[in-house]
């Protein structure tokens, strides 16, 4: 065998391992967009949800406010496992924070002192009634779910939009994720 036939040979062969490296690697990069699109669809019904209960919370009065609170603190426990999920097992370049872990434990009650600000929030089903300051928390939350959930819809469609990618998905979530309880402590107060 000739030099020159060797040599195609492994050309040949090199252009067939390449040309088989790049289509597996297109593979997984569509699998990642796949996946990506189903965790954005998911998260965004998640947080569709959240707004609709805490709708339902401020407009059904004080009956029955232990069960809708119940089922708010459900579902924002949902909402941050999926957004950990994501962070975890999707890309580890998607943001994630307490957010919502920091809304559910506002809605037990918290007692914190910061360097500039004390937070004393009681318990949301303390009284069995919310007051002024548990609504204008709760038209907080849902402003800002809200915020999340108008910038990952589909207007035409109704549904969440299939192009929002990582970093879009990021700067969606970037204000719920600087959002700490003291920052949101005093945005609620003046709200008053």
């Amino acid at each position: 065998m000739s030099w020159s036939k060797i040599m195609r040979v492994l050309i040949t062969f090199a252009f067939v391992i390449l040309l088989v490296y790049c289509w597996l690697f297109y593979q997984e990069r569509a699998a990642n967009t796949r996946n990506f699109q189903t965790f954005s669809s998911s998260f965004y019904n998640k947080v569709d949800s959240l707004v609709l209960t805490i709708d339902k919370l401020l407009e059904g009065g004080n009956s029955g406010l232990a069960s809708r609170l119940n089922e708010l603190e459900n579902k924002l426990i949902k909402t941050d496992l999926t957004l950990y999920q994501g962070y975890s097992f999707l890309n580890d370049s998607i943001y994630y924070s307490t957010y919502f872990e920091m809304l559910n434990n506002m809605i037990h009650g918290i007692h914190a002192d910061g360097p500039a600000t004390k937070v004393v929030i009681p318990p949301f089903d303390e009284d069995s009634r919310l007051d002024e300051s548990e609504i204008n928390y709760l038209k907080l939350m849902r402003d800002q779910l809200n915020g999340i959930r108008q910038a990952m819809l589909d207007k035409a469609t109704g549904q969440a939009r299939g192009d929002i990618g990582i970093n879009e998905f990021n700067e969606i979530l970037k204000p719920i994720t600087i959002e700490d309880i003291y920052s949101f402590y005093r945005k609620a107060q003046e709200m008053k």
